[in-house]
């Protein structure tokens, strides 16, 4: 298990090795849709805005050195009997190098109702209900490849690396880190349509002990007009050596841009697995300074 616990540690170094040395490409290709469009090198240089959210895919385009990227909003899901409500979801991104941003997850408040009783409590009349903030996270995201335009089969290319800090509520948040690591690539598939996916692996912990996790997603994104854009994705997490079963989600959604540092965005999901009902949808909002 010590081992296990090492390797986004591991992965981590090998990121920052890969930054350190001669960059595959600096000029990169276009697909707004998906993150293949090049960041700004220098503060003064506009560049598309490129977010982490409204889908769960991540893009491997990192915010360039000097610039703040601050991502949040608000979900509703219900699975089955229990209703949650998520308000926070957010993301601060710190350009630190042209290859290397730092990532900060600050506690969403989250409002959870009717998910039945705790192992031992006395029934009740009332529906269960449980409220507080969740775990901040820490990471960073290092690219590792931008090809240049006559290369479109060559994806662009990142590495996100971190922990989840135990400091949220603890039936909401995990009592220890929960460190992961994730591998992002997007391609330009047309002017207009661009293609992401992610891969990634945890060492997560839960009341029955550490296991591992692996994740996956694919999405695809179309640019509508210069301002409007939507996107239709897959994700899914599969736990390995743990009683837990896997989760598999379709959604899609719109983002909007009110100008260049500014974006609206709203999604609405299902759950392919039961119970039912299973679904979720947001709004949120990302801004660039």
């Amino acid at each position: 298990m010590k081992a296990q616990a090492t390797l986004a540690g591991q992965a981590l170094a090998l990121a920052l090795t890969l930054l350190c040395s001669e960059p595959v490409d600096l000029r990169a290709q276009g697909a707004e849709a998906q993150g293949a469009e090049p960041a700004p090198t220098t503060r003064g240089e506009e560049a598309p805005l490129i977010t982490d959210r409204p889908d769960f895919t991540e893009s491997p385009v990192a915010v360039a050195p000097g610039l703040f990227q601050l991502e949040g909003g608000y979900t509703f899901s219900r699975d089955a009997g229990e209703d949650t409500h998520t308000l926070g979801e957010i993301l601060l991104r710190i350009g630190i190098l042209p290859r290397l941003e730092a990532r900060i997850g600050l506690n969403s408040f989250v409002v959870s109702t009717g998910g039945g009783e705790p192992a031992g409590a006395l029934p009740t009349s009332s529906p269960r209900s449980v409220r507080g903030l969740e775990d901040v996270t820490l990471a960073v995201k290092v690219e590792l490849i931008r090809p240049p335009p006559s290369s479109p089969a060559v994806p662009r290319l990142g590495i996100i690396a971190g922990t989840s800090l135990p400091t949220g509520r603890s039936d909401i948040g995990a009592d220890a880190l929960q460190p992961g690591v994730l591998l992002a690539a997007a391609w330009e598939l047309t002017g207009r349509l661009g293609l992401g996916t992610n891969f990634g692996y945890a060492y997560l912990e839960d009341e029955a002990g550490r296991f591992d996790e692996l994740s996956g997603s694919v999405v695809f994104g179309f640019s509508l007009t210069e301002r409007l854009g939507t996107f239709a994705e897959y994700f899914g997490t599969f736990p390995v050596g743990s009683s837990r079963e896997s989760d598999n989600f379709a959604d899609a959604g719109v983002t909007y841009l009110l100008g260049p540092s500014l974006q609206l965005d709203m999604r609405v999901g299902l759950g392919l697995d039961g119970p039912r009902p299973n679904y979720f949808l947001g709004t949120g909002a990302t801004w660039r300074w």
